[in-house]
């Protein structure tokens, strides 16, 4: 038991229930004898879990770039430069944000992909399929098991077909394959459509991870799009693709966004922006 004043206080407690009490308290709170207990893989991720979201601005290579945006107003606020965590880089355009998730990072640089954690300072290098050009389209926990996956799509050498797979964070495994499954996609030009659709959104605004699924809004899916849905929702349990109904008003400029918990709609044509939120199954 950490410390003498620690042992007169905690020395009765069960050590889950030590663990429950210091994954509440801000670092700044909690002495350094207790870092045995607090620096381990698990305890770092969970307390990260609650800590609250705060955006990161990818300024894609200016000064700004990567940078964590403090949301507590007033002229003490401070934003926050994230490690730079691939050494090497002679100009900051080099290293690109590809996805987040809890307190991990994707970025690449080049055509090499790193997953990263800065808040113990680690990377490693991120296993791709054996293709040409390859695009991450999804970066998320699968809720049943706990592990980070990532969503690639893949395409073939001479560029004439994407595939989809799924990369295990962690795993030695290979990248696995996935079937596009989606009950109005009957061909596999549909298909094909389909994950050029993942490809472009993705690298134009990632995914919005929501109640298990990753949900998309490309520009245009009018081309692959049946019964009226305009935004892409992939199950990341099942592992399949449906369609979900958007705003109904035409908009220039669109994204997808989580909003407290929420799944949110935006929209913009000059002179006006609409906000949507609440956007649930059936779609607005």
């Amino acid at each position: 038991m950490p410390g003498t004043r620690g042992a007169t206080l905690l020395e009765y407690l069960p050590e889950e229930i030590i663990d429950k009490i210091l994954i509440r308290l801000p670092s700044k709170d909690v002495g350094t004898s207790w870092r045995s207990a607090t620096s381990t893989p698990a305890f770092v991720l969970e307390h990260r879990r609650r800590q609250p979201s705060l955006p990161i601005v990818d300024g894609h290579g200016r000064p700004a770039s990567l940078v964590v945006v403090s949301l507590e107003a007033g002229a003490g606020a401070s934003h926050q430069q994230l490690w730079p965590f691939l050494p090497g880089s002679e100009h900051r355009s080099q290293n690109c944000l590809r996805g987040t998730c809890d307190s991990f990072l994707i970025v690449s640089r080049g055509c090499q992909f790193y997953i990263c954690n800065p808040v113990i300072r680690k990377r490693a290098l991120l296993p791709q399929p054996q293709r040409q050009d390859n695009t991450i389209a999804g970066f998320y926990c699968h809720h049943s098991t706990g592990e980070y996956r990532v969503l690639w799509v893949s395409q073939s050498l001479d560029l004439s077909k994407s595939s989809l797979y799924i990369v295990t964070v962690g795993s030695s495994d290979k990248p696995r394959h996935v079937r596009v499954s989606m009950p109005t996609v009957s061909s596999p030009s549909t298909a094909q459509k389909l994950l050029n659709k993942l490809r472009f959104s993705s690298d134009c605004s990632p995914p919005v991870h929501h109640r298990g699924s990753l949900h998309w809004r490309p520009y245009s899916a009018s081309d692959v799009m049946v019964g009226g849905g305009e935004i892409i929702v992939f199950d990341t349990e099942s592992e399949s693709f449906r369609w979900m109904r958007g705003p109904t008003q035409p908009y220039h400029c669109r994204k997808l966004f989580d909003m407290e918990g929420t799944l949110a709609f935006w929209g913009g044509s000059t002179p006006q922006v609409h906000f949507y939120g609440c956007l649930g199954d059936a779609g607005l």
